[in-house]
């Protein structure tokens, strides 16, 4: 169709791409007779064509063209494009060039998508294969780690198991500790009265009886002799004797005392004879408890790293199930995948086409935008008439 800009009064064409059949907006509308001129196209083909540049350049990818310069080309397409090319600015020349450039990068960057594409097309059965094994692998590797688990739960339950033998261990010596030392608490306190009343004798023979300190000594010395079976007329004696002023007492009565503090120094021997006589079985029966002490130690080390070792397994444990449940959900997906795979390779491929296609038409017909020739008028045969001076007008219309 003819296209003529607001300065050109001449009309003008577009040239057809050899690779590009015409389309039906480039053709001419064809007249019934001689004297009736053509009909105006309802679409302006420059334009059309204006329009489907920049919608191609419009459409490209960041990698190729930034935003700015999409912009700034599709906002030149026109201005440049729709001026014939043996009329163009050297401006106008160069954004013709740019956007030849740009359609080369478009073309390029397409073409290397559907080659990358394709080899995930061609892949397809491959990735199948391959989340399969992954899927077996992951259950094997689950398996695996519950059996260690397994394990390591077992070791648990038997370390809790010994360490509670030792505690019910710890318990039983304890408590023959405490029965093997019961006697000697009692020695030992025996002992003690032992002393006490020697210091008592001691202070009586220097004293009488008679004031609260002399009765409460006599006292602590009588008491004494009864709870150890000391002779009492002796213990009666010395409740006499202690009576008396010191200073009074004769010889019967020194006498009396010298025998009572005899008696509680050889009770007081045989206490600490007996004590000591007992320091084995003590000794042993700490250290039992010592033993049985340091067995539980042991053993609570041994739970707390059981533990340690089972939660760390327990932790395992699920990172493979999870590591399982994301294979399966993984090969589950792989026929939704692969169709989203295979649908880009077909966009990629539809794109490309229509880019060298139809926006390469385009961009040829606008490339070599050119003037329409003035029409070239054929003078009818003498003696034709009827049909072939109407067709002689047609042509010659055309």
């Amino acid at each position: 169709q003819a296209f003529c800009p607001p300065d050109r009064p001449q009309p003008c064409t577009l040239p057809t791409p050899a690779y590009a059949a015409p389309t039906p907006d480039m053709k001419r509308a064809s007249t019934a007779h001689s004297g009736r001129a053509a009909k105006k196209p309802s679409i302006d083909p420059v334009r059309a064509h204006c329009a489907t540049l920049a919608g191609a350049v419009r459409a490209a990818p960041e990698e190729v063209l930034s935003s700015s310069a999409k912009a700034m080309l599709c906002s030149l397409v026109e201005g440049a494009c729709s001026t014939f090319a043996s009329e163009r600015h050297e401006y106008q020349v160069r954004v013709v060039g740019m956007l030849d450039e740009a359609l080369q990068g478009i073309d390029a960057h397409m073409q290397k998508a559907v080659e990358e594409t394709k080899v995930l097309v061609d892949g397809v059965r491959d990735d199948k294969k391959s989340r399969q094994d992954a899927l077996i692998a992951a259950k094997a590797k689950e398996a695996e780690i519950l059996a260690v688990a397994a394990e390591k739960h077992e070791a648990l339950a038997t370390a809790k198991a010994e360490l509670s033998a030792k505690i019910t261990e710890l318990k039983a010596v304890k408590k023959a500790q405490v029965m093997a030392e019961a006697p000697f608490q009692e020695v030992l306190k025996q002992i003690e009265t032992a002393k006490s009343v020697l210091e008592a004798i001691q202070e009586l023979q220097t004293s009488s009886s008679d004031g609260a300190t002399g009765k409460k000594l006599l006292k602590t010395v009588s008491d004494a002799g009864k709870r150890f079976g000391v002779d009492s007329s002796l213990m009666d004696s010395l409740a006499h004797v202690a009576k008396k002023e010191p200073s009074a007492r004769v010889g019967f009565d020194v006498v009396v005392i010298d025998n009572t503090r005899e008696a509680f120094t050889k009770l007081l021997a045989d206490f600490q004879r007996t004590y000591e006589d007992g320091e084995e079985s003590r000794a042993a029966a700490s250290a039992a408890v010592s033993a049985a002490e340091t067995a539980v130690t042991e053993a609570e080390t041994v739970v707390a790293a059981a533990k340690e070792s089972a939660h760390a397994e327990q932790d395992a444990t699920k990172e493979c199930a999870a590591a399982t449940k994301a294979a399966a959900k993984h090969l589950g997906r792989w026929l939704a995948d692969a169709k989203v795979v295979m649908d880009k390779y077909d966009d990629l491929v539809r794109g490309l086409e229509s880019l060298r296609g139809e926006t390469m038409s385009s961009f040829t017909a606008l490339k070599e935008l050119a003037p329409e020739p003035e029409p070239v008028e054929e003078v009818p045969q003498e003696g034709a008439t009827g049909e072939g001076e109407a067709d002689a007008g047609d042509i010659a219309a055309e």
